[in-house]
């Protein structure tokens, strides 16, 4: 069975983190499991510079990912991948450039998925598929591709 692992950097989840973690964990039953993990923050002082602690926070979430998985790693627009240290070095030697290509590695590749700011909720795209409207202009290739594929947004039984 397919397991997905969200890692995130926070010293405390927003409420509708766990909420939206429960629903999505109820709808991939039976098809994969979805396990949530948080990484606390770097301490930050004012003599700490941002870039170190978004470093140290990067290198505690790469020590939480099981060794073989595949990464992908999603980013906000105007985010540059570090080609320095961990990650900078798992990018140059790991780097799937598709998501399609992380299903053709046995395992320990790493996909940058650029993360599209959109005002849209899950019910607004549960409704738009209801409705048998395709969600292509909504969500990414690769999600709509994950979507189809699982029927994670399928009326429950």
């Amino acid at each position: 069975m397919l397991r997905l692992s969200l890692i995130s950097a926070s010293n405390r989840q927003p409420e509708w983190v766990d909420q939206g973690t429960g629903e999505y964990t109820k709808r991939l039953r039976g098809r994969c499991a979805l396990e949530i993990e948080t990484v606390p923050l770097a301490r930050r002082t004012a003599s700490t510079p941002t870039e170190r602690a978004i470093h140290d926070e990067g290198e505690r979430m790469l020590a939480r990912v099981p060794q073989g998985a595949h990464v992908v790693v999603a980013h906000r627009p105007g985010w540059d991948a570090p080609t320095t240290g961990t990650l900078g070095e798992l990018l140059r030697e790991r780097r799937a450039p598709s998501a399609a290509q992380l299903t053709a590695k046995a395992a320990g590749f790493v996909h940058v998925q650029p993360v599209t700011q959109l005002e849209i909720s899950s019910t607004d795209l549960r409704d738009s598929l209801r409705a048998g409207r395709d969600p292509k202009f909504l969500v990414p290739d690769s999600v709509r591709e994950i979507i189809i594929e699982t029927e994670c947004y399928a009326e429950s039984l």
